[in-house]
């Protein structure tokens, strides 16, 4: 059965010392045999999950229910384990997959993924610790929505000038209206012997950057420079 076979695909054991971590409850009515009507509670513990596309990886416990026959329904919860979770890639991906010809199904998608513990994100130039909560919706072949909070606890981030960028906090805030979405990150660089404050806020898809000098040795114009 596809869905089955996808689900499958996501939620795997890659520790061969842990078994019989993933258990699934409920039933299948297959009076209609290619399309059944789903009731499942699928549940694990310490499960590994990660994408095809090198966005993230780690482990964590589930609690997914599967329900709906024409419209399917995916709803539930991820819950990472303490650092034990990590984004290598952050950037908008295009969606190559293509739905098979016979495979019609509408799935509707609502995951709650609370990661109050920390996870990590760490990438060619970025390495920061969040915590938050967010949850993930889709309906169809539209693209995934997110609302919730992030709090960046702390972190260091590399530009293509040399730059790096220290001491990151914040919170952004995601609405399923990109519009909505708002950001207030702060962190500090160096240049020659001076610390300079930097700031980010505003939607994240426009944001506005500020610079300061405290010591008052460089003009606006020449730290943007």
């Amino acid at each position: 059965i596809p869905l089955l076979s996808h689900l499958n695909d996501i939620f795997t054991n890659k520790d061969n010392n842990s078994i019989n971590n993933i258990n699934i409850t409920g039933g299948m009515n297959l009076n209609h045999f290619f399309s059944p009507d789903y009731s499942l509670h699928i549940t694990g513990d310490n499960v590994h999950i990660s994408s095809s596309y090198n966005i993230f990886y780690g482990r964590g416990s589930a609690d997914i229910y599967v329900t709906g026959r024409d419209t399917i329904y995916v709803q539930g919860s991820f819950n990472p384990n303490p650092h034990d979770f990590t984004v290598t890639n952050y950037k908008q991906k295009k969606n190559i997959y293509i739905e098979p010809l016979d495979y019609k199904k509408y799935i509707v998608y609502n995951i709650n993924f609370p990661f109050q513990d920390g996870i990590e994100v760490n990438t060619e130039n970025t390495n920061i610790i969040l915590d938050g909560d967010i949850t993930f919706t889709k309906s169809g072949s539209e693209k995934f929505k997110y609302s919730g909070k992030i709090n960046i606890i702390d972190g260091r981030y590399y530009d293509n000038q040399g730059n790096v960028f220290e001491g990151i906090s914040g919170d952004i805030f995601l609405s399923p209206d990109q519009n909505s979405s708002y950001m207030d990150v702060h962190s500090y660089t160096q240049i020659a012997s001076s610390s300079i404050d930097a700031t980010i806020i505003g939607n994240p898809n426009n944001p506005q950057i500020y610079f300061s000098d405290p010591e008052g040795q460089y003009s606006q114009t020449e730290l943007l420079s």
